[in-house]
């Protein structure tokens, strides 16, 4: 079984945790996750298909991760994929868990950096068109008022 499909069924069981999946010396985190984790540690968010996305970071780094999602009142679990995906650790906030709250933060930031960064590609893409130079000025009166 993929990956993915194990993520899904583990998240309709636990739907309010971030699952970060141990795979080898990586974690990491899809869909709602991948956008949480991308909001507050600033990792990039790697599109496995159109509909989802990914983020990780390096065991070492795990210490550093879980602490701040505990500060942050969000619940995990990890799992580990090599014995069949069993949770490993786990942290439950019960109902003071914030994972809705920082999902809807984190999912409208990301939509705003990915039109950011659909605007930087388009005039890239099109250094070599003569109304780049007008669209580039129009950009800038507006970000100087």
């Amino acid at each position: 079984m993929s990956v993915v499909t194990m993520i899904k069924e583990i998240k309709k069981i636990h739907p309010k945790d971030i699952v970060l999946v141990q795979i080898g010396v990586f974690c990491h985190a899809y869909g709602k996750d991948s956008y949480i984790l991308s909001h507050i540690f600033g990792y990039k968010l790697k599109y496995i298909d159109q509909n989802l996305t990914t983020a990780g970071f390096p065991e070492n780094a795990k210490s550093k991760v879980l602490a701040r999602l505990e500060q942050n009142k969000i619940n995990y679990i990890i799992v580990d994929r090599r014995n069949n995906y069993e949770i490993i650790e786990k942290n439950d906030n019960k109902n003071l868990n914030t994972y809705d709250e920082k999902f809807a933060e984190s999912y409208e930031q990301s939509k705003l950096k990915l039109r950011i960064y659909n605007i930087a590609n388009y005039l890239e893409d099109n250094l070599s068109k003569k109304e780049i130079k007008q669209k580039i000025q129009e950009i800038e009166k507006i970000l100087v008022k």
